[in-house]
């Protein structure tokens, strides 16, 4: 690879050193600025790799239960510097001198601190998952599932015995169900690939594309765009079904509505955009008329079950005027029965080449880097104190 080139530089010095300042020069500062150069290189080379392959995708899943733990201290051992009053001999500014004490360090004292720890609000999803949220929302919960259950803490403190409360969602109750979707990095070395996978680089404004959608307070939507009246009804279904069976399955769904200027290549545009999706999505994008009419459906997902998708993107061709809500009732359960996601483990061949940028900030560096060492290798005086087997003469 490119970068690898920029082990020419201690190859220079290494001659440079050798043909003018071996004098001053022992046998092992000529490896110096050889193992420098290739731990740089290297790291930077998989510094930059990392960064371009690190991804977000989204699991869906639901709060099962949060927690309110109330402000509490407690005492925490430390060890003080004990300071004593000596006599001593203090001088004037004529020089003459007087008695007098001074504070010196006599030893230690052990004491305690008292840690405070503030309240805090926790909620907790079903895939394991916990993240911080405020008083206003654990007591919305609260409200909501109609639980709020004491537990003592029984900490050992110092002035405040705080304690917590707990309230948990009904399994039984899917009227209080709560969304939750959490952010996950992972690595997606087919984005920064371009040995195989070559997407086009496409202008989302021209292109009239979307953006992943954020998270609001605990989850984001799952249909962009208007797709009529039952727009929102659909959407808090699919909602649902994304938290259902998003763990199960490792499965996210988006539904992607685009207006009437679009065309099945605002489709494949969008594909491009988001670099073919996530690996845990299912993404239909379609496009309608003025009338509501279904003209072009385009499916984005990596899942290798083709009959799942075709299926999928016929359906909502063949609706006719749209009908996100039978759409989705359609959707979910082929999906839940045939999605398979693919492993990305399977693109681990592919090859990650470092930005142009990044080739010639790594060439700046280790020329750089070589420069210094030879300025200390030049300067040192190790052969003075070197046997003479390890110098080298002119």
């Amino acid at each position: 690879m490119i970068i690898w080139g920029a082990m020419a530089i201690p190859i220079v010095v290494a001659i440079v050193l050798y043909a003018w300042f071996r004098h001053k020069t022992v046998a092992w500062e000529f490896i110096v600025p050889f193992a420098v150069s290739i731990v740089c290189i290297a790291g930077f080379k998989y510094g930059t790799e990392m960064v371009q392959t690190a991804d977000t995708e989204f699991w869906g899943g639901w709060a099962t239960h949060a927690e309110y733990f109330e402000r509490w201290d407690e005492e925490v051992p430390c060890t003080h510097t004990k300071y004593c009053d000596q006599p001593s001999t203090c001088t004037n500014s004529d020089g003459s001198t007087y008695s007098c004490t001074e504070r010196v360090a006599c030893g230690t004292e052990h004491l305690y601190d008292v840690d405070d720890h503030p309240p805090r609000w926790v909620l907790h999803d079903s895939n394991g998952e916990s993240q911080s949220i405020s008083s206003g929302q654990f007591e919305g919960l609260v409200s909501k599932w109609h639980s709020r259950v004491f537990v003592d803490m029984h900490r050992d403190y110092h002035s405040i015995d705080g304690d917590k409360y707990v309230a948990t969602w009904n399994t039984k109750d899917d009227a209080s169900f709560v969304e939750v979707t959490t952010r996950h990095t992972y690595e997606n070395r087919v984005q920064a690939s371009t040995s195989v996978f070559n997407f086009e680089e496409v202008n989302p404004k021209v292109w009239g594309l979307y953006e992943y959608p954020g998270i609001g307070s605990w989850d984001q939507p799952a249909i962009l765009g208007n797709g009529g009246s039952e727009t929102r009804e659909a959407d808090t279904l699919l909602r649902f079904w994304n938290a259902k069976i998003g763990r199960n399955k490792q499965v996210k769904m988006f539904v992607l509505v685009f207006g009437p200027e679009s065309t099945l290549e605002t489709g494949l545009a969008q594909e491009s955009y988001w670099k073919g999706g996530n690996k845990n999505e299912f993404i239909l994008a379609l496009g309608t008329d003025r009338s509501g009419k279904v003209t072009w459906t385009h499916v984005i997902s990596w899942t290798e079950q083709d009959r799942l998708k075709i299926d999928v993107r016929e359906y909502a061709l063949n609706q006719g005027t749209l009908d996100l809500v039978d759409l989705v009732d359609y959707m979910v359960p082929e999906v839940r029965k045939r999605f398979v996601r693919k492993p990305f483990a399977d693109f681990s061949y592919l090859t990650v080449e470092p930005p142009g940028w990044a080739v010639v900030l790594s060439y700046f560096l280790t020329l750089l880097i070589n420069l210094g060492l030879s300025f200390w290798i030049i300067n040192n005086r190790h052969e003075e104190w070197t046997s003479s087997r390890s110098r080298h003469y002119e």
